[in-house]
């Protein structure tokens, strides 16, 4: 498998992309980073327009990352999320002729955490009857039946706004997108973010996102290539 790569010199054997699964593992890479971040978010199975996403981000950014994961929150009840077309393999040997620095494909449970957590109320900041607010609790909270309950909810690609959008057959899908890219940009923290053209509606929802909550990342979009 031949590349082709502008903006870095890969011919060096000391070239070592970095692989994480763990928040925490590319949290620690990412504080040891300097220079711009630029990000392709990705569910993987790259094809030539994830390529030229990441040619475009490699020439623009001194540090490039790849994002690979299958986001189930864009999955509506009987789109089967299983048999999503994978290939991890040849998605890192891709990622590593293309110059990618970093690529972050964490499991489910990384981005959509599972069960329970501990609130601990101190005495002092409760009211309760006087002859028990003098001990302090714990509260054990559950988000959800599955643990993840906070969502970003977006009215661009709403059927309301336009009866073409995909959110018409699919009312969850641009929450889904929303969250994991929002989740993805809290994480790896980039300068620029790059998506492809094809995806018009999806952009829409980003770019509003980003502009409505003032996310600090610049949101590049490229021509479609197939």
């Amino acid at each position: 498998m031949e590349l082709q790569v502008k903006g870095k010199d890969l011919s060096s054997d000391s070239l070592q992309m970095k692989v994480f699964e763990s928040i925490e593992d590319f949290r620690s890479w990412r504080e040891t980073v300097v220079g711009d971040v630029g990000v392709v978010p990705t569910m993987g199975y790259l094809h030539r327009g994830h390529e030229s996403l990441l040619r475009a981000a490699r020439e623009q950014n001194k540090i490039l990352v790849a994002t690979i994961f299958v986001n189930p929150a864009q999955f509506a009840p009987g789109e089967d999320l299983d048999v999503y077309p994978r290939d991890k393999e040849g998605d890192l040997e891709t990622c590593r002729l293309l110059g990618v620095d970093a690529v972050f494909m964490p499991p489910r449970d990384q981005i959509y955490p599972p069960g329970e957590f501990d609130l601990y109320i101190p005495a002092q900041n409760r009211c309760y009857h006087k002859a028990v607010s003098h001990l302090p609790i714990y509260i054990t909270l559950l988000y959800s039946p599955e643990g993840f309950g906070t969502y970003v909810e977006t009215e661009s690609g709403k059927s309301s706004q336009n009866s073409y959008s995909e959110g018409s057959s699919r009312p969850t899908f641009f929450r889904g997108v929303a969250t994991v890219v929002l989740k993805l940009f809290n994480i790896i923290q980039p300068k620029r973010a790059y998506f492809g053209r094809k995806d018009a509606q999806q952009c829409v929802v980003i770019q509003s996102m980003v502009r409505d909550l003032n996310v600090p990342v610049e949101i590049i979009i490229e021509p479609t290539v197939r």
